[in-house]
């Protein structure tokens, strides 16, 4: 019959649930969560929906009516409620009888409830009781014995009434209560397994764990008041997973945990927290221990009897110096973080004997170089030195030692070196090793011209933060699978050219245009002002809100024509955010959603940190790319079609799920401009072609020196029906002044075009080695005001145009250039 009763309780209750939650919910309540669950996926009559259990409507309705069938005219005599007009009917004249096995009234706002003080007493099968945000006028006199689950999210009295000694209660969770006791007398409670306390403010002291003998899981998370624990917490058997996150005045645990089964402890944020226990030799099942933000000075040498420890968790430890030589035992380490311990000098002793080492966290600490060995963690995956420097004070200028190859770390997935005083002369070709690195922070250093190929084998490299160099005057070449750069707040560099635009999407498209992908594919962030002219449309309009948002939208409605002649690759848009940001890290995502006159589209969201509270605005680029894997089942049709897509940018007060702090949730955004390019297949495939076309004019031609990196790349001219014109389109002029320099250093290549050669004689080409850098650029530049003179006229945006120009034949001849130099 188990069966059945899940039915209707997913049907009254549970509808939708994460599948986690339900199956210990119905565990807890006595039914056999695994066969009955099973049985009802079996005969589709539930069925998953991601990691969510989901009922069909009219499923959920024959439930409800079979319960409301079980009484027509009595609803104290129905096995479940969950309607506010019946549960106040049956507790407010105290008519619930034995039948009631389930109530479930969860309040949007506070409620009120003129309730019996004696609701419960009669109600005598009565095995789930989940309220939220109800407070009972009258108080309440006891609970029923039977009571299994009892779930109140903000219970407001200060303890909980008494219960039978013969209680059946297994699950317990009161978060956000009023409790500053759980109860005023003692009690036992031989069957609880999870007691769930969670941000109760005004909770002090915690029961005695002797008389909760089968206790698993113990959650104090924010109880911000409670400033001791019971000294028999140490001695628990049964304990799994303890949690006192936020606790900011418990000043002491037991003195020595003898805790066999325990698993998970968690004392993060407990900042009077200064003196960890001493553990036991059999504590051998401890796997995780988290020890942020805490006062502790020291490690017990204990610790190394945690042989199966894997995580341990010091990040921001600030008062600890040094580890105990008994960490070389914990053979089981997997994730290390010392992070933001300022005090820290060096690594424990033997840390390269952790062969199964997997994070590695040691940012903002007083080591000066990464270890030699480093190489050895053949598992590693993240490595963190953000905010190391090299010998001397945390503050120093010298820049972090880097070893000369990462050859060992074939797996490494992130990489952070943000803010470690690095020079160009510190990215070597040893990052070509890190094979399967996909993340690289390098924000806050002091490039300026990254080296050419420093980053070419990086096929997996997905995001690139170059946010904070400040010096950084170009981009580096951008790897095939780059799907997010960040360059904000990097003052040297010049405002994108269309060219650069042109690269950063087409190179990307050309790599990725046959991966499924749902949502923004690339993602471009900086600081800048304006929409660069290659966004060629700027047809947009602004609504109030967008599914209850307040902040400002923006619209763009396309359409899309159903041609053979187009193979329709995706829409590059560009936003200028207007950013009013507070003194502190700040959570900012951008929502898009898609919608056609058939077709109900994907909706998604990125998310994006600054680092600052400054009011410059922020330049993002995003590229959507039409793929059958979301939301583009519209574009098959045959006909031409509409498509709207809805953009606005919102705080954000949580992420996966976690609340931020007060100072990320302020702040004003908006978006200022807007502007939007649609691309087809054979835009890019022109763009290639040209590409093509200027390599081979110019592989036969020597370099010319760069003056600028950002304004002498390749450039490609657009037109506004989103075609590219072709190099030998390209004014008279400007092909004069690229024969001039390809008679004139044509030699200076390594493999010299034969035909070129011989008409330049060996005198010129020793002129050309004499001659002065600032000469050649004084040529380049006299080209480039004859072309600004002759088209000033001729275009809506005369100096990008002309730049278009000019640096589409000198780009190829720069790049060489540079390499020669």
């Amino acid at each position: 019959m188990d069966d059945r009763a899940i039915f209707l309780d997913i049907a009254c209750f549970f509808n939708n649930m994460e599948e986690n939650m339900l199956r210990t919910f119905l565990k807890d309540c006595g039914l056999n969560s695994i066969l009955g669950l099973n049985m009802l996926l079996e005969k589709s009559l539930v069925a998953y929906n991601k990691t969510r259990i989901h009922m069909h409507d009219m499923l959920v309705q024959l439930g409800k009516t079979t319960v409301l069938d079980e009484s027509h005219y009595d609803a104290g005599k129905r096995s479940r409620l969950w309607s506010q007009k019946d549960i106040d009917k049956v507790l407010g004249e105290n008519e619930g009888g034995r039948e009631i096995q389930g109530i479930v009234f969860k309040s949007p706002k506070p409620y009120q409830a003129d309730w019996d003080e004696n609701c419960f007493s009669d109600m005598k099968g009565l095995r789930l009781l989940v309220l939220q945000n109800v407070y009972l006028l009258h108080g309440l006199k006891s609970l029923p014995s039977a009571l299994k689950v009892l779930v109140w999210e903000g219970y407001a009295m200060n303890a909980l009434p008494h219960i039978a000694k013969s209680n059946e209660l297994v699950s317990l969770m009161l978060p956000s209560s009023k409790l500053s006791q759980l109860w005023n007398n003692t009690q036992f409670l031989g069957k609880l397994r999870v007691m769930d306390l969670r941000h109760s403010k005004d909770l002090t002291t915690t029961p005695e764990f002797d008389r909760i003998p089968n206790l698993e899981s113990l959650i104090l998370e924010g109880c911000v008041s409670l400033d001791q624990v019971h000294e028999s917490l140490g001695k628990h058997k049964k304990l799994v997973n303890v949690d006192f996150t936020g606790c900011k005045n418990l000043t002491a645990l037991p003195s020595k945990l003898w805790m066999n089964s325990l698993e998970t402890l968690i004392l993060t944020d407990c900042i009077k927290l200064e003196n960890l226990p001493e553990f036991d030799e059999n504590m051998r099942s401890l796997s995780m221990l988290h020890l942020e933000n805490t006062a502790i000075e020291e490690l017990p040498p204990s610790l190394g009897f945690l042989t199966s420890l894997s995580v341990l968790n010091l990040k921001g430890c600030n008062n600890l110096v040094s580890f105990p030589n008994t960490m070389c035992n914990l053979k089981s380490f997997r994730i290390f973080n010392i992070s933001l311990c300022s005090q820290i000098q060096r690594f424990p002793e033997n840390l390269n004997e952790h062969v199964h080492l997997e994070e590695l966290h040691a940012g903002a600490t007083a080591i000066t170089e990464i270890p030699s060995y480093i190489n050895e963690f053949n598992n590693l995956k993240i490595l963190s030195f953000q905010r190391c420097r090299g010998r001397g004070s945390i503050s120093s200028t010298l820049p972090l030692p880097l070893p000369p190859s990462f050859s060992g770390l074939s797996l490494l997935t992130e990489l952070d070196l943000a803010f470690c005083n690095l020079h160009d002369e510190s990215i070597t070709s040893g990052f070509n090793c890190l094979s399967s690195l996909w993340k690289l922070n390098l924000m806050g250093n002091h490039f300026v011209n990254l080296p050419v190929g420093c980053m070419s084998n990086l096929l997996k490299l997905e995001q690139l933060n170059l946010s904070y160099c400040f010096w950084l005057q170009s981009l580096p070449h951008i790897p095939p699978k780059l799907h997010q750069l960040f360059a904000i707040h990097c003052y040297s560099m010049k405002p994108l050219l269309d060219q650069q635009l042109w690269n950063l999407f087409a190179s990307h498209h050309f790599q990725n245009y046959n991966t499924p992908n749902a949502g923004v594919d690339f993602i471009f962030l900086m600081n800048e002002n304006e929409i660069p002219s290659w966004f060629v449309n700027r047809r947009y309009h602004c609504e109030d809100s967008v599914q209850s948002m307040c902040n400002k939208s923006i619209s763009i409605t396309m359409e899309i024509p159903h041609d053979d002649s187009h193979d329709w690759s995706g829409i590059a848009v560009c936003l200028v955010l207007e950013e009013l940001l507070p003194e502190s890290m700040c959570l900012r995502s951008i929502y898009w959603y898609f919608k056609s006159p058939e077709y109900e589209g994907y909706t998604g969201r990125t998310y994006f940190k600054f680092y600052d509270g400054s009011d410059n605005s922020k330049v993002f680029i995003g590229f959507f790319p039409f793929t059958d894997s979301n939301c583009w089942r519209h574009l098959i049709g045959g006909v031409n079609q509409k498509l709207k897509l809805t953009m606005y940018c919102k705080n954000e007060t949580t992420l996966n799920g976690a609340p931020l702090t007060p100072e990320e949730e302020d702040g004003v955004v908006g978006i200022r401009d807007c502007g939007w390019r649609l691309l087809c297949k054979q835009d890019f495939e022109i763009w290639h072609k040209t590409m093509g076309d200027c390599n081979a004019s110019t592989s036969s031609a020597s370099a010319v020196a760069s003056t600028s990196a950002s304004s002498r790349e390749i450039e490609v001219i657009s037109s506004d029906d989103f075609h590219y014109e072709s190099v030998t389109e390209v004014s008279s002029e400007n092909n004069q002044c690229q024969e001039k320099h390809e008679e004139q250093y044509a030699n200076e290549t390594e493999e010299p075009n034969e035909s070129a050669s011989a008409s330049v004689s060996s005198r010129e080409i020793e002129d050309f080695h004499n001659k002065s850098m600032t000469e050649v650029n004084n040529e380049n530049n006299q080209c480039q005001d004859k072309l600004e003179e002759q088209y000033a006229n001729e275009t809506e945006e005369p100096k990008s145009f002309l730049r278009t120009c000019f640096t589409f034949f000198m780009a190829f001849c720069d790049k060489d250039m540079n390499g020669s130099r």
